[in-house]
């Protein structure tokens, strides 16, 4: 083993990772996924980070200055031992972006129109923020979070797609699993059946990059 890669500091279930890594000699570096913060929420991430303590890994490569000022102030890690490196996985979609001629696309009598929603959780942004919002993505009891946006937001792209054949409506979760649950129980709630509806897609693995490229519209929250 080279190297060990976690994606995010204060991903408190790879700790242990690290500190082995570290221990035995193996580089432990963060490829922090993390690195928008608006500048009214600064002193929020500086305790949010100074609580974890300190930093046991090799390095940390975030993507921007302003990350990399946050973290440090926490007081975590030395700052010879994180770099700013930009968005690394974003140079090829910008090169694709360059090169992309969408208005010969939408020229081509062939092209089907396509709206894609990022699909957001219960607790979107809110995640173990403050003792009142949700603890997890997905609250067992829906109790707590934006349990309502949820349902109006899927719920109106799957209508969408029953009234606009000729159009393709993707919804992007996250992830799998429970939140795939989730949308499909809250349309069936309100009496949809996404598996009757021919241009309505919940794709998970896919390439965000050419979903987007390949997209008339784009829906997203936060």
């Amino acid at each position: 083993v080279d190297c060990v890669v976690g994606s995010a500091v204060h991903y408190i279930r790879d700790y242990d990772i690290g500190k082995v890594s570290n221990e035995i000699g193996v580089p432990y570096i963060i490829l922090q996924n993390e690195n928008i913060f608006l500048n009214k929420s600064r002193s929020f991430y500086h305790k949010f980070y100074s609580d974890l303590g300190k930093f046991v890994g090799s390095h940390i490569i975030v993507q921007n200055d302003l990350t990399k000022d946050i973290i440090v102030k926490s007081g975590i890690v030395a700052p010879d031992k994180i770099s700013t490196l930009g968005s690394i996985r974003m140079d090829e979609y910008v090169e694709k972006v360059k090169s992309n001629n969408t208005s010969n696309k939408r020229k081509n009598s062939n092209h089907r129109k396509k709206v894609t929603l990022f699909s957001i959780s219960y607790g979107h942004s809110l995640v173990s923020f403050t003792e009142y919002f949700p603890k997890e993505h997905f609250p067992e009891n829906r109790d707590s979070g934006f349990v309502k946006l949820f349902e109006h937001v899927h719920t109106s792209i799957a209508r969408l797609a029953m009234t606009n054949k000729d159009i393709d409506f993707v919804i992007k979760p996250k992830w799998g699993g429970k939140w795939i649950d989730e949308i499909k129980y809250v349309l069936s709630k309100n009496n949809i059946e996404a598996e009757k509806i021919d241009n309505l897609f919940i794709i998970v693995d896919t390439n965000v990059h050419d979903l987007i490229l390949g997209s008339d519209v784009l829906c997203a929250f936060s």
